[in-house]
């Protein structure tokens, strides 16, 4: 793979997982809201706020691992430290 399309995935996982963190409050809102909508309309004030809850953690945690792990890969790849599959260091 090119050092252009690699550069492009780390990117992409960064903002992917940059915009998944900033957007999750909206995010999580419109989906306990389908969830809601799923269940008759109605729910329990407190579960309903626990299903909010869920949903935002669980975005804000995928958010945070394709940031990290985009940002993790940039790095390692920036200072040559990945080894690639032939066992030789990538050369800049």
């Amino acid at each position: 793979m090119s050092k252009y399309v690699v550069t492009l995935l780390q990117v992409a996982l960064i903002i992917a997982g940059l915009v998944l963190v900033l957007t999750s409050p909206g995010r999580s809102v419109s989906l306990a809201d389908a969830w809601l909508r799923g269940h008759g309309g109605s729910a329990d004030t407190s579960v309903y706020l626990s299903v909010l809850a869920g949903y935002m953690q669980a975005l804000r945690l995928t958010g945070g691992v394709l940031l990290g792990g985009g940002l993790i890969w940039l790095i390692l790849d920036a200072s040559g430290l990945l080894v690639h599959p032939e066992g030789d260091r990538q050369v800049h």
